[in-house]
């Protein structure tokens, strides 16, 4: 959902850079502002990157630079992992440690050089107290004592697909995500599951966000098209009724009927008392061939508040056999959708519910 900014008057300046050189990243550490320049000449390639003054970011000298020339590869962008400098190349990657004199404040680590670099500027981020990054043969790298791969073939195969590829971090209810934004959807790795989940937006064909930050342990969003922050939160997806949907697979070694399916969810626990939300309704709906057709959508009563005894129970679905019947159950109205338990064919309770 939209939010509003906070009323925050600021000011911004252009800072002078030596040569008025491009600039393709920029990272803190130890009070220095890091930058990495681009080439000024179209077909030639860049290794330097240059340091502030300590703690004031508009006074960068000439010679306050330095090369990532370990490997030929031109520098695309940096990153601060921990109290190092990670150096991001087109087909390499450098880390770099403070501790230097005034004219040298960084070193390069030695034996500290791989030979896997970035897909594009940007595509870059600490996270999880490390380095996660989508290298330039479309992996998505996590850093270790070695970069160690965490995508699949699948999601390499659409960044490889991909024009574009944008990273950022964010936290969310305990779970560390690492935000793969490509041309085709968004895709996110969870550090605490090892596992990848696409994020999206009803009504478009990618996510709204492209950049996060955390403020007061909460995650802000910016929109790739408004200009507007988003927050996770309420019960609509910015231009629509936010769809929570679910999917319940029984697998069948022969035909059989089925006469009910139970879903144990959230009763009675709607925060509306009248208007719109007041009775939600939840549907559930069936495929008997794998999710390729389905029946017609079915509504079932969520209770309204404190009707806590009300169950989830849609009948008579009748016969199904292989591949087996697949479910799909949803909420669109504003009420709380927290699903405990499936279960079909299961024997009912007194007549009292």
């Amino acid at each position: 959902s939209y939010i509003d900014p906070p009323d925050a008057a600021a000011s911004f300046a252009k800072i002078a850079l030596p040569d008025d050189f491009e600039c393709l990243s920029v990272a803190f550490l130890a009070t220095l502002f890091v930058f990495v320049r681009k080439s000024l000449v179209t077909g030639t390639r860049s290794h330097r990157f240059y340091w502030s003054a300590p703690n004031d970011a508009r006074s960068v000298d000439d010679l306050a630079f330095a090369s990532a020339e370990n490997s030929p590869d031109p520098l695309l962008d940096v990153a601060v992992v921990g109290d190092n400098l990670a150096m991001l190349g087109a087909q390499s990657l450098e880390m770099w440690m403070t501790g230097g004199t005034v004219d040298l404040p960084f070193n390069r680590i030695t034996q500290r050089m791989f030979a896997k670099g970035i897909f594009a500027t940007g595509a870059c981020a600490e996270h999880d107290n490390t380095l996660f990054y989508v290298g330039h043969d479309y992996t998505v790298y996590r850093l270790t004592d070695v970069p160690t791969r965490i995508s699949d073939h699948g999601l390499e195969e659409r960044i490889a697909a991909s024009e574009t590829c944008e990273c950022f971090p964010f936290n969310w209810e305990g779970h560390q995500f690492f935000a793969v934004r490509l041309d085709s959807g968004t895709w996110c790795f969870d550090a605490a599951t090892g596992e990848w989940c696409e994020m999206a937006t009803l009504t478009r064909s990618n996510w709204r966000a492209r950049c996060a930050t955390m403020y007061q342990g909460v995650p802000l969003f910016g929109d790739d098209t408004e200009g507007k922050l988003l927050r996770f939160g309420g019960y609509s997806d910015t231009v629509a009724d936010l769809e929570r949907v679910f999917t319940v697979a029984v697998a069948l070694p022969e035909p059989a009927h089925i006469d009910s399916l139970d879903i144990d969810l959230s009763i009675g626990s709607t925060e509306s008392l009248s208007g719109e939300g007041d009775d939600p309704v939840v549907e559930a709906r069936l495929s008997r061939d794998g999710g390729n057709t389905w029946t017609a959508w079915m509504p079932c009563s969520m209770g309204q508040m404190g009707e806590y005894r009300k169950r989830a129970r849609w009948r008579r679905w009748g016969l199904c056999d292989a591949p087996g019947a697949l479910f799909e159950v949803r909420l669109t109205d504003p009420a709380p959708f927290r699903v405990s338990r499936a279960a079909v064919n299961e024997g009912g309770g007194g007549r009292s519910r």
